[in-house]
């Protein structure tokens, strides 16, 4: 029997890569990237990734798991960053809703 690896992807990540570790490449192109945790196994083979997606979000998390390769935000760090962040309608502005959707 294999020993089963603590870091095995599962589903259809593991697929992907298994498909991929039998093919010879020096990089990749990942246009849509709504999940960017192939592009970062991708790195750990030495493998050149180019993610690009053209949600600003799904962008943003691709570089944040394929660029970085160990910065991490602390709890602290976090906080300062959401204290000025924006929420919409962050108050309830129907009177008659707060009965049903008041957080006391």
């Amino acid at each position: 029997m294999f020993a089963k690896q603590i870091n095995t992807p599962q589903g259809w990540l593991a697929f992907e890569l298994n498909v991929l570790r039998r093919l010879k490449f020096n990089s990749a192109i990942l246009p849509f990237t709504s999940d960017p945790h192939l592009g970062a196994y991708l790195k750990r083979w030495n493998v050149r990734v180019s993610a690009n997606d053209l949600m600003q979000s799904a962008w943003t998390k691709a570089v944040a798991a394929i660029e970085n390769n160990h910065e991490k935000l602390s709890d602290d760090e976090v906080n300062v960053i959401l204290e000025d962040a924006y929420v919409p309608h962050h108050r309830l502005q129907n009177v008659a809703l707060r009965r049903w959707f008041n957080e006391t």
